[in-house]
């Protein structure tokens, strides 16, 4: 196998949490090294006097440099920071040449995305190898000096999340491989709320996902029969431009397009028949519709108006079907009706 080793030639003038994520996703092996000693506080405020001194006195255009060297010497004062020596490596290996080439140049992108000047060990190949092993201080190529604060955003021991085996509504619906190659097992809600709301750009994928996560609950409802909660189920889908009309013929699902100027078959009273069952679902129906004035459910006398005016507009033509004349049997004059 062949390996690169790389380093910070200059540090990055600021850090924070997150800052190396991109490694994980490199294509190959690779091992990332920190280290750190601790300086004495007497020597910590000595190097920042000294290099705020020396800032000073050259009239240098660096403001913010020195402000921030003013706060770090505060903060290091009231131990609310520690200074001491840091060293990184990031090593990357490969089956040849070529690849390891390639993945060089990926390495050096990733770390320069951090903020710092980014160095490929050479001459010191060697040396930045064995440092790489515990005790071996004397063999750190590039050390630099950095606070408390710098090195927990350097270490911070982030990795990609790995979802979870099941939630409050059943077992992960999938499992998918991140960037990096490990495993996350999805679960669409947070704790018991069931519901999930995908957002993301035009062309992003957004349709796609959905209707894999579709695909993937009728397989579990399929395949775990005790999470029907004991009633039939069914899956309603509104899609924009006709995304999904393949699956939902694909899996045996009823298909509706509206066009406008054509009839949609979404009218209840033109489209029904006159039976028994259409007149309980239109009187159900409408009395939902009604109480959504909040002034709670219909005295006896209406609910005995609303089936008498079901059951005659269901004896006309269903052109001659409407809301407008249902209402003629309803006490409209009344406010509270």
């Amino acid at each position: 196998r062949f390996g690169a080793i790389f380093g910070y030639r200059e540090y990055p003038s600021e850090t924070y949490a997150g800052m190396y994520d991109g490694v994980f996703s490199l294509p190959c092996p690779v091992v990332m090294v920190h280290t750190f000693d601790f300086h004495a506080r007497h020597t910590s405020e000595k190097r920042l006097g000294l290099k705020s001194a020396q800032m000073t006195a050259a009239n240098d255009k660096a403001k913010s440099q020195i402000s921030d060297l003013a706060d770090a010497q505060d903060h290091l004062a009231s131990g609310k920071i520690a200074m001491g020596e840091h060293h990184f490596s990031l090593t990357v290996y490969a089956d040849t040449i070529e690849e390891l080439d390639r993945l060089s140049g990926l390495t050096r992108t990733v770390i320069a995305n951090s903020g710092g000047v980014v160095a490929q060990e050479s001459a010191g190949l060697e040396a930045a190898y064995f440092a790489q092993l515990p005790g071996n201080r004397k063999w750190r190529t590039r050390p630099g000096t950095i606070t408390t604060r710098n090195f927990a955003a350097f270490s911070g021991f982030e990795a990609f999340p790995r979802g979870q085996r099941a939630g409050k509504w059943g077992p992960a619906m999938a499992r998918f491989r991140t960037t990096a190659g490990t495993a996350y097992d999805y679960v669409p809600h947070v704790e018991d709320v069931g519901m999930t709301a995908i957002f993301g750009k035009i062309g992003q994928g957004k349709t796609t996902f959905m209707l894999f996560l579709t695909t993937f609950m009728l397989f579990l409802l399929a395949l775990f029969p005790q999470y029907f909660a004991a009633r039939n189920g069914a899956v309603v889908f509104f899609d924009k431009d006709r995304g999904g009309e393949l699956l939902c013929r694909a899996v045996g699902g009823r298909y509706l397009v509206v066009r406008a100027g054509r009839d949609s078959g979404l009218a209840p009273l033109k489209a029904l028949d006159n039976t028994p069952e259409s007149v309980a679902f239109l009187v159900q129906w409408l009395t939902a519709l009604i109480q959504q004035d909040g002034h709670g459910p219909l005295p006896p006398e209406d609910d005995a108006r609303l089936t008498r005016g079901v059951q005659a507009l269901l004896r006309l033509a269903p052109d001659m079907r409407s809301l407008a004349g249902l209402r003629q049997f309803l006490d409209w004059r009344n406010p509270m009706g």
